[in-house]
């Protein structure tokens, strides 16, 4: 109530501001060409909203076919790795400085069965990368 008996200009909840400072209805806004992206969004392959959509995603992102159980396992053990690298490196320090993830892609959610059993030893002793010019 308050804000509306302000002497000030009101302004419409419909309305947005641009970087000058001045104002522009929402959705009429104009990008300015450096706000653009000049490549375009990669075409979606995997589709995940039709039926087949874990047999596209590992042959698009792994080159492999969704069948082959034993490397979802071997991605699946790499992803349950990097995440106790990662809590190791929070609440311990850092676990080793050799690790890395072998992947570009995680694995699907619905492929981590039996993950408690899966070891994750780090090399001991690891020193971090020396980049010295």
């Amino acid at each position: 109530m308050r804000m509306q008996n302000n002497s000030s200009p009101s302004v419409s909840p419909n309305t947005s501001f641009t970087s000058d400072g001045s104002s522009s209805p929402i959705g009429e806004i104009k990008r300015k060409a450096e706000d653009s992206d000049s490549e375009p969004e990669p075409e979606d392959n995997v589709r995940l909203w039709e039926a087949g959509w874990k047999q596209r995603y590992y042959k698009n992102k792994f080159d492999v076919d969704a069948a082959d159980d034993k490397f979802r396992r071997k991605i699946v053990q790499s992803y349950v790795e990097g995440l106790c690298w990662v809590l190791r490196y929070y609440y311990q320090g850092c676990a080793s400085w050799k690790w890395y993830y072998p992947f570009h892609y995680a694995p699907f959610a619905s492929d981590f069965e039996g993950i408690a059993d899966m070891p994750s030893d780090f090399e001991k002793g690891t020193k971090p990368v020396s980049l010295s010019i």
